[in-house]
């Protein structure tokens, strides 16, 4: 009788010990010790907020809205909560931001984000800028960003943290009587506790609009890709502008109209400029010399769709059927890097049907391309793909996997 009372004690422990069996802890991760914006994950406004240390990837998952992060010695990755008792499934998870808005920033040995304050009133949505150590641990609140003085006037559609301001760029529609002007505000505020921005560029269009910026250094440059309300988006007219971080001063550096369709930019850190321009039934990837547009390279006209990023483009189409994706990959010299499938080894192991995705190219370099991949029964996966190996496919995180029961 004893024995059996002995046996069912411990079976009694080691179910209380497997319900109350903590999570994880995230490890001490480091690097981020860099004050610019890292440009090669800002390809795209709503696409995922990533970023990048010496130890680890971050992001936003796309659905569920928690910081999730990778480590890069171990692979393990998983939100970003130093709560070791948390479940991880509801909005009082320390990694849990609540919006999708597109901030994730290294800055300077911390990871800067935007969250409202869900232990005051867990519907009270104003937003805040926060700040935390890269292994999620000693969450500080910096600044709110106010309702009525800067999100209803100016609508944020981006973020960036650069160089000891918050930069937010604003697209908004201007309502009058007899029209609607679209608006693009450029605006900034020092990583502070005020509240007060501080515009470098406000300006009202009677045309569509759509978005880039880029920092290098202490220049920052503002692509306006722009057509007719009314008319055929093959009427494109690119405004490009410079401005002086240091001094405020706005330089036009392009204002005409141009190719049947344009892509986003991309500044080298020397300042040197590239566009995609799609013309002659042809993506070309052309530079700014002396006011005027050259080409230096261009890709076969099969391919629709390009992407540019830190010294490379990559374009692609759908393959014979449409069922399989082909990519082709050049650095800025012309030189193809990868040319074939876009997920040769497929993505089986990943999502339960690798036919049916969606997917987004939110970052790269001369070694990997980062794609956020949308199957269609739900969640997000962030793939890095290896350019110099064939096109190699790691998982980063997979809201399948690290979020589960999320209430």
């Amino acid at each position: 009788m004893k024995k059996l009372v002995a046996i069912l004690l411990t079976s009694l422990l080691l179910l209380t010990a497997c319900a109350k069996q903590k999570a994880p802890s995230v490890p001490t991760l480091g690097g981020g010790e860099g004050t610019d914006v890292q440009n090669k994950f800002s390809l795209y406004p709503f696409a995922l907020s990533m970023v990048e240390t010496d130890t680890a990837y971050y992001g936003i998952s796309n659905f569920h809205y928690f910081i999730t992060y990778n480590d890069k010695s171990t692979g393990i990755s998983g939100p970003l909560c130093s709560d070791p008792d948390c479940t991880h499934n509801n909005k009082y998870c320390l990694a849990y931001v609540g919006v999708h808005a597109p901030l994730l920033s290294a800055y300077n040995g911390s990871l800067y984000f935007l969250a409202p304050d869900f232990t005051n009133d867990p519907k009270d949505a104003t937003l805040f800028l926060w700040k935390t150590d890269l292994s999620g641990r000693n969450r500080e609140k910096i600044k709110e960003l106010s309702l009525n003085d800067l999100i209803i006037p100016y609508q944020p559609q981006q973020y960036f943290i650069h160089r000891g301001y918050l930069y937010v760029l604003g697209q908004s529609n201007d309502v009058t009587q007899r029209n609607v002007a679209e608006r693009i505000t450029l605006m900034r505020s020092p990583l502070d506790s005020s509240k007060e921005f501080s515009i470098l560029y406000d300006e009202k269009f009677q045309c569509n609009s759509e978005v880039t910026l880029r920092f290098v250094g202490d220049r920052a440059y503002l692509e306006l890709k722009q057509w007719p309300q009314n008319g055929s988006s093959a009427e494109i007219t690119l405004k490009l502008y410079a401005f002086d971080l240091t001094t405020g001063q706005q330089e036009t550096l392009a204002d005409e109209q141009i190719g049947m369709e344009i892509g986003h930019l991309w500044v080298t850190a020397e300042g040197k400029i590239y566009l995609p321009i799609y013309e002659e039934n042809a993506w070309k990837i052309c530079t700014l010399q002396n006011g005027q547009w050259q080409t230096v390279f261009s890709f076969d006209a099969k391919y629709e769709a390009i992407d540019i990023a830190d010294g490379v483009a990559a374009v692609n189409y759908g393959g014979e059927g449409g069922s399989v994706r082909m990519l082709c990959v050049k650095d800025f010299s012309g030189k193809t890097l990868y040319e074939g499938e876009m997920f040769p080894g497929g993505l089986g192991q990943y999502v339960e049907k690798p036919d049916e995705i969606g997917y987004c190219c939110i970052g790269g370099d001369t070694n990997y391309l980062y794609y956020n991949i949308f199957p269609t029964d739900g969640g997000s996966c962030a793939i890095r793909l290896d350019i110099q190996n064939g096109m190699k496919a790691d998982a980063l995180w997979n809201e399948k996997n690290d979020f589960k029961n999320v209430e």
